[in-house]
């Protein structure tokens, strides 16, 4: 997704990736045995695992059908993630 799609503006999206860029930590992948209905998608599941992940965002929730009702994260569209982001900037991005 574009950040057109999502309703920010550059400015927006240079201080979100500012952000995040700052309060990014290295994490150990934790191995992940489950299902998913794209293989190579199995790194973002285990790095959130092993991160302790609030959410994967994605713009393919189908993706990542295991999210919701088995592993302890939400799966968020980048939309999602900008209107909680908006709604409390202070809020995690929420589990479940």
């Amino acid at each position: 997704m574009t950040s057109r799609q999502v309703g920010f503006d550059p400015a927006e999206r240079t201080s979100l990736l500012n952000t995040l860029c700052a309060i990014a930590t290295q994490v150990i992948a934790v191995p992940f045995r489950g299902p998913l209905p794209d293989p190579e998608d199995r790194m973002f599941v285990e790095v959130a695992l092993g991160g302790r992940a609030d959410a994967i965002i994605t713009g393919n929730v189908k993706h990542f059908p295991i999210g919701r009702a088995r592993l302890d994260f939400a799966i968020l569209t980048p939309r999602q993630c900008v209107e909680r982001l908006r709604s409390d900037p202070r809020r995690p991005t929420g589990r479940g």
